[in-house]
C-alpha cells in the first residue's frame, strides 16, 4: 500500500465553509470584546470596527479594523496621550496573535 501526502491537505481543510464560517466568528467576538473595551466618551470609535475574514494561501485570515480617524492615537498613544490599546488587548484577552501590516 502507498500512501501520498497532499501537501495543500491543510490549506484545504481551513479554507471549508466550516472553518471560514468558525473565522468569522472568532473575528467577530474580537470586534465585541474590543467594542467593550474601547472609551466610550462619544462611542463613534466603539461603532467604527470593521471585520473581515478572506482565504488566503495559507488559509483564513480574520482582520480586525476601525475607521474612526482616532483610532491610531486611540490604539497607540501620542505624545500626551499614553496607548489605550483596546484590539490588542482584546486580542491578548482571547489567546490571539496580533500581526501588524
Amino acid at each position: 500500500m502507498r500512501f501520498d501526502l497532499n501537501p495543500g491537505a491543510l490549506v484545504e481543510l481551513l479554507s471549508e465553509r466550516e472553518a471560514v464560517a468558525y473565522w468569522e466568528d472568532a473575528t467577530q467576538a474580537l470586534a465585541d470584546e474590543a467594542r467593550a473595551g474601547s472609551p466610550q466618551r462619544t462611542g463613534k470609535f466603539s461603532r467604527s470596527f470593521t471585520t473581515d475574514v478572506s482565504v488566503g494561501a495559507t488559509g483564513p485570515v480574520g482582520t480586525l479594523g476601525n475607521t474612526d480617524p482616532g483610532a491610531v492615537p486611540i490604539e497607540f498613544g501620542s505624545v500626551n496621550n499614553p496607548p489605550f490599546a483596546p484590539m490588542r488587548r482584546a486580542a491578548r484577552s482571547l489567546g490571539l496573535r496580533m500581526e501588524s501590516d
